[in-house]
């Protein structure tokens, strides 16, 4: 069965400034991310993604994705930078 890959875009590479943060680190280079296009680089390898903004496009394209059968799909949703740090 085909794969749907759900990418949740917020333009930074929240994981390790997580650990950064963790281990008291700051001023670690490279975390900001606002030209990374996880859909644009699928589309670039011939799979077909959708970005989507909001809750109605995400639950859409959701759904399309995972009713297709003729290969993978990805679905990217822009999320609020830092929304995990807290």
């Amino acid at each position: 069965a085909p794969v749907t890959f759900l990418v949740l875009r917020n333009d930074e590479y929240m994981i390790l400034k997580w650990f950064a943060a963790l281990e008291q680190v700051s001023g670690a280079p490279g975390l900001e991310l606002p030209a990374l296009d996880t859909a644009a680089v699928a589309r670039g390898y011939g799979v077909p993604a959708r970005d989507v903004s909001s809750r109605e496009e995400l639950t859409h394209a959701l759904r399309e994705a995972i009713a297709a059968d003729d290969g993978p799909r990805v679905v990217q949703a822009r999320v609020a930078s830092g929304m995990w740090m807290e």
